[in-house]
Formats: C-alpha cells, structure tokens, sequence
C-alpha cells in the first residue's frame, strides 16, 4: 500500500467520500506522517457555503488522523494550477496551515518544487478555517466574475 511507504501523503479526495476512504487505512500506515489535505467542506445548494461552523475540514482530519501531522495547503486553488501557477498578473500566494513546525517545512519544500513562492504560514490547523473562507471566496468570485482557474494574490509595499 503506498500510505505504508510513503513520507507525506496528499488528501485529495471528495469531501462526501473522504471519510469512508481515511477509515479503510490503517492507523498504524499512517502514523508520524505528513498529510497534506486539499479538501474543502462545501455545499453547493442555495450558493456555495462552508458545511461547518466551528471547526474546519483541516481540524476534522486531523482528528480523525490523530498520529499524524496534517497540513491544509492547496485548498485555494483550482486543481489545473496547484502545480506552475502561473498567471499573466504573476504567481499567487499559498497559504498553510498545521501544528507540526518540521511537517510545515516539509511541506514549504514540496511546494516551492511545484513553482510556488510566495508561502505564508497561517499557524496551526484552527486557520484552516481562514483558508477554507479564502478558498469560498475565491469560488464565488470566480462565479461572479465568471473567471475559473483564479487565485489570491498578496500585493506587497
């Protein structure tokens, strides 16, 4: 099984299946490692809305993985740009979030090989609900503006 060999693991999964999929591995495959968890808690019926209200699908995974150190990252992007986001405007920012500082650098690591370059380091998994909201109003302005494919930038003085 690859969550046995591997040292990080990416959560990319739909969110009504996520669950089910988490519970079929083994706890002791997972134990001590990096889970990167792309998912977002989202209904799409009467417009797009966060399913939770005090917590996050970060928190939620990192309960439900508690031998694990979970980083949400990559959930604010479309899956066709997670990797050379390149826009004309340029490169986006990406944010993390995690409670584990070397599963964080990790991390910072990866993403930087996949052309990332602007990490900002949110805290600990409680921001994966600023994320998550960032990820919401990404959606929804892409519906209004009727742009797919869009991010969020940080304008630095």
């Amino acid at each position: 099984m690859a969550a046995q060999l591997a040292e990080i693991i990416i959560v990319a999964l739909p969110w009504s299946c996520l669950k089910e999929v988490l519970e079929q591995i083994d706890p002791a495959y997972l134990k001590n490692k990096t889970i990167i968890d792309v998912s977002n808690a989202v209904q799409f019926d009467n417009g797009p809305r966060l399913l939770f209200n005090n917590t996050s699908a970060g928190e939620w995974v990192q309960e439900l993985l508690p031998d694990c150190y979970v980083v949400k990252t990559l959930n604010t992007i479309n899956d066709k740009k997670m990797v050379h986001p390149n826009f004309k405007e340029g490169v986006p920012v990406m944010f993390i979030s995690g409670n584990e500082i070397h599963s964080k650098n990790q991390v910072k690591s990866l993403l930087k090989d996949l052309g990332w370059f602007d990490i900002i380091d949110l805290g600990d998994i409680r921001q994966s609900r600023l994320q998550e909201s960032i990820m919401l109003a990404c959606v929804i302005s892409e519906i209004q503006l009727q742009s797919p494919h869009s991010a969020f930038a940080l304008i630095k003085h």
